[in-house]
């Protein structure tokens, strides 16, 4: 947290802004997602204000989270095991700092996004069925409940947690060791799972399920929110094994000795490690069978990392750490020595990215390696930390030209700002002094719909708006701008440069538009309440 409030140099990414800006707006749902992250950040926000830390205070609470939760699970899987109590406390110790040295949990322990609370839920639902099963806990059951009704306000692939522990129960169901009164418990534990659904099927219900149209659209599937493509299919035989390397990198060679453990001490670490290996693999399996219709996100299954992340901690810390070692239990060394120093090498990275970006440019520059470069034939261009720094200048320079046109104009009719992606809609939303009401025009425009469809208050229908001025702010695309001189009497370069400062994406500029005339056709809002 003193990280966050004193050394993060990192502005709000569009997820994170978005987030924010449902957390002022406080639903039962949302669009594309649960309503967990808004609520989440609504509670930070409402203790210790607006400020970036307190926005991603979350996050820090899900990583601690979660790393409790990949120890206990690995203490208590290691005990089971017959592990001597000392041998099980270095297992669950080297378990969380495999999740901990694991890149892409170092990030999300930094930026406040669906995925450390998610992975937070999905460790949490693990050690409660495991102890359901194995230890005989009869709350663990209605922890398991909680954990998958909270996670599924985050992520609905939460849901995939549950058939791991099924088909690991089926399968090892002469070592089970559940309580007699299992099954009411069991029975309590899916209703507490279900009130995690309420939230999201009500405002569906409300709303023309929008959720689910919007999930179908974003695998192309017929029914959901955006056209089929008729054409030639453009799917890639590559995005399999992209989604698969993804992850490699993501959560680096802890996955890998993950993997290994599965394959190579399965039967040494006894039923512990193919509980962690079948909770992870439903949400696995799911991905990839969704890259076969879409190009997939690195991101999309890094919960299912979580558990084979700890085995392979766990499997690493019982190699003999003295004398001789076998074959396996010498690799799985070798392999937890790469992911430590793996980890460790991409935590500066990673905490600043802009240090490591000025020192990276510099280098690239020395004349050795320049002239290097230049004889290879090589052209590097400059490294961006664009995604994760310039938002805050780009809101400053927004409002000055928004002031501009104010002046300008003197009728007292306010400027108003217009985007047409919502995450550049919703970082303005936070940064422009003053915080105004910003619009977005995606759906009116030809791309997708998103929350700010849903809102009265960010409706371009209003009729209050026609007239008034706007800082529009879009791609350069020659159509773009056919669709904005449609909505304005006249569209013009907000700026000498036709960008706002900060602005890292190299196609978007900033427009004005005078006089706005209304969306085009004029239609009622489909969706609005």
């Amino acid at each position: 947290m003193l990280y966050l409030a004193l050394a993060c140099p990192y502005d709000l990414v569009e997820d994170e802004a978005q987030y924010w800006l449902w957390s002022q707006h406080l639903d039962w749902s949302y669009y594309s997602k649960g309503p967990g992250v808004a609520w989440a950040i609504a509670i930070s926000t409402a203790l210790f204000g607006d400020a970036e830390w307190a926005v991603r205070l979350p996050s820090v609470v899900a990583g601690f989270v979660a790393m409790v939760c990949a120890a206990g699970l690995t203490r208590d899987a290691a005990a089971f095991g017959g592990a001597e109590p000392r041998a099980a406390g270095r297992a669950a110790l080297w378990a969380a700092a495999a999740f901990a040295l694991a890149p892409v949990f170092q990030m999300t322990g930094i930026l406040m996004t669906i995925d450390g609370p998610l992975v937070a839920c999905w460790l949490g639902a693990a050690w409660a069925a495991w102890r359901a099963l194995m230890h005989g806990s009869r709350g663990a059951w209605v922890a398991l409940g909680a954990a998958l009704a909270v996670g599924f306000l985050f992520k609905y692939t939460m849901v995939l947690a549950a058939p791991g522990v099924v088909v690991f129960a089926l399968l090892w169901r002469a070592r089970l060791n559940p309580h007699r009164s299992w099954r009411a418990w069991a029975a309590a534990g899916v209703l507490v799972a279900l009130l995690g659904m309420v939230p999201v099927v009500l405002w569906n219900a409300q709303n023309q399920w929008a959720t689910f149209r919007h999930l179908l659209g974003h695998m192309g599937i017929r029914g959901g929110d955006m056209p089929v493509a008729t054409g030639p299919r453009t799917w890639s035989p590559w995005w399999p094994f992209q989604l698969a390397f993804s992850q490699t990198g993501m959560a680096g060679p802890g996955l890998m000795l993950g993997v290994l453990a599965c394959v190579l001490a399965r039967r040494a670490l006894g039923p512990g490690a193919s509980f962690m290996a079948w909770f992870a693999a439903p949400i696995f399996a799911f991905y990839l069978g969704v890259s076969l219709l879409a190009e997939p996100e690195g991101n999309w299954p890094i919960a299912g990392t979580t558990t084979l992340l700890t085995l392979g901690g766990w499997w690493a810390s019982a190699a003999p750490p003295r004398g001789p070692r076998t074959g396996p239990a010498r690799l799985s060394r070798i392999v937890w020595t790469v992911a430590v120093v793996y980890g460790l090498c991409a935590a500066p990275v990673l905490l600043r990215a802009d240090l490591a970006a000025s020192v990276a440019g510099r280098v690239k520059d020395w004349g050795p390696v320049a002239a290097l470069a230049e004889r290879l034939g090589a052209r590097p261009g400059p490294i961006r930390t664009g995604r994760l720094i310039g938002a805050r200048q780009m809101g400053a320079h927004a409002g000055r030209v928004l002031a501009e046109i104010d002046a300008a104009r003197g009728d007292g009719a306010r400027a108003f700002v217009v985007a047409d992606h919502y995450g550049r809609a919703s970082q303005l939303s936070y940064y422009i002094p003053g915080r105004p009401t910003v619009y977005c025009a995606s759906s009116l425009m030809g791309g997708r719909r998103s929350q700010f469809d849903f809102w009265p208050h960010t409706d371009l229908h209003e009729p209050a708006l026609r007239g008034r001025d706007a800082l529009l702010l879009s791609n350069d695309k020659p159509w773009t701008l056919e669709s904005w001189r449609a909505m304005f009497e006249s569209v013009e370069p907000a700026t000498e440069s036709g960008k706002l400062d900060g602005e890292h994406k190299r196609d978007r500029v900033a427009y004005i538009g005078r006089s706005f005339l209304g969306p085009p056709g004029g239609a009622s809002g489909e969706g609005r309440r």
